[in-house]
């Protein structure tokens, strides 16, 4: 359980880095502005959109991941009593 909450907040820091990687190199070379990236409209290519929305999934997500693993973890505490 711990190594899939582990994995599960690892993923979802790389998928932030590697999004903020692809924005910077833009950014640094001089092709956009470090203030073109709005957030919910669709902007750049298709690959930026998709990383971006896959990003945001996993920020909506692990909190609802992380209730329910130490929900079954304590009801798994309490079963075994």
């Amino acid at each position: 359980l711990y190594l899939a909450l582990g994995g599960f907040v690892f993923w979802t820091i790389l998928v932030g880095f590697c999004l903020t990687s692809y924005r910077s190199i833009f950014v640094l070379t001089g092709k956009k502005k470090s203030n073109e990236f709005p957030a919910g409209i669709q902007h750049g290519s298709e690959f930026n959109w998709r990383f971006n929305r896959a990003h945001m999934n996993c920020l909506e997500n692990v909190p609802l991941f992380v209730a329910v693993a130490f929900l079954s973890v304590s009801l798994q505490k309490v079963d075994s009593f």
